[in-house]
């Protein structure tokens, strides 16, 4: 992303990009069980992984919502600025 910060700043175009993560909500939950592939899929070896992550289970720390809206509140205000 930095090359696009780079190319755009002779624009007057500020560039900041956020990377995340994983945030801790219940979103996942409705699909769960729900995910399957066709039989012919390319990707039929590692359904399993794919299943676990679409159901929300990464195995990762999580943010939560509450920081994640400070983190989007901050980055609102560096673009009005």
């Amino acid at each position: 992303m930095l090359t696009m910060e780079k190319e755009l700043a002779p624009l007057g175009v500020r560039v900041l990009t956020v990377a995340t993560g994983v945030i801790g909500t219940n979103v996942m939950t409705k699909q769960a069980g729900t995910f399957k592939l066709p039989p012919d899929s390319l990707y039929k070896a590692v359904e399993a992984q794919i299943r676990s992550r679409s159901e929300g289970e990464e195995q990762v720390p999580k943010m939560s919502p509450d920081a994640y809206a400070e983190v989007s509140q901050a980055v609102r205000a560096w673009r009005s600025s």
